[in-house]
């Protein structure tokens, strides 16, 4: 064997098990870190996935990938991509952008569609989360959604609430393994005295115990910033902000991603990541 083949062989050995479940600090949906705090990959405008350096913001690559970033995990950023009313869980190589997994189409339940943003409907709300369980090596996705008449005027109480419906729906992926399976499911369709108890008790479908997320922003600290603050998260070294960026009356409002220095005394970057649309109000 010739020096460049045994150097190709040694550089491309397989990730231990430990590399392979070592995840990164969870952010919030459309944005996601590395274990090690050096890279950021977020969703782009163009619905896109993008790779940057989280010290300076420069771009390492972009891919045509649409979905929102969630997690990485060993060499791999985990996402969701959502299509009409069916969603599912991806995961590309951090290294190359590569699709290196994907989950088969799951239903939302009761046909709610599979809108994966920040935007604000009249009468919808889906909403993502996702946890990470070092015990077990899993990560978990959570999806709740609801929706209720609003078609202007009421005709009557009784289709108001019969047309209220709710859901949560909880997925397990071992990043290891690239095992991805829908774990919980709940709804209700309807709204009634019963279902607002079931409500309170089972919906939405709690994450198991050992679960951790990621770590917001002391409301203080933020609530001097000018523009709306609608995600935080604080990491060893850097806190990330997801705000709201008016544009003008004609135009929707841009996702601005911002990265500060831990203290918060500098802006290190920032990126717009999206649209903010408001659906105005019906009559």
């Amino acid at each position: 064997m010739d020096f460049f083949s045994w150097s190709n062989r040694l550089h491309s050995r397989e990730p231990s098990a430990h590399q392979k479940s070592l995840a990164g600090p969870l952010i919030f949906p459309g944005a996601a870190v590395d274990a090690d705090e050096v890279c950021l990959f977020h969703q782009t405008i163009d619905q896109g996935i993008a790779k940057r350096t989280l010290d300076s913001g420069k771009l390492l690559w972009t891919v045509q990938t649409p979905g929102i970033p969630l997690a990485v995990v060993g060499q791999n950023l985990w996402f969701i991509e959502g299509l009409s009313n069916r969603f599912r869980i991806l995961a590309l190589n951090t290294e190359t952008g590569k699709t290196v997994n994907t989950s088969t189409w799951f239903d939302m339940l009761l046909g709610l569609p599979a809108i994966f943003d920040y935007n604000d409907y009249q009468g919808l709300s889906v909403n993502l989360e996702a946890r990470w369980d070092a015990s077990t090596k899993k990560l978990w996705i959570r999806i709740d959604g609801s929706t209720q008449y609003d078609g202007g005027s009421v005709p009557s109480p009784y289709i108001q609430a019969a047309s209220r419906k709710i859901i949560s729906m909880l997925v397990k992926v071992m990043p290891v393994t690239a095992n991805i399976s829908l774990d919980k499911t709940n709804h209700i369709d309807g709204f009634t005295i019963n279902s607002v108890k079931q409500e309170n008790k089972e919906l939405p479908i709690s994450f198991p115990s050992d679960c951790v997320s990621g770590v917001p922003v002391n409301s203080s600290l933020i609530s001097s910033h000018k523009h709306r603050v609608i995600r935080s998260a604080k990491l060893s070294n850097y806190i990330v902000l997801l705000q709201i960026l008016p544009v003008d009356h004609f135009s929707s409002s841009l996702l601005l991603l911002r990265v500060f220095s831990s203290d918060f005394s500098r802006l290190i970057w920032q990126q717009c990541i999206g649209n903010h649309y408001v659906e105005p109000v019906r009559c």
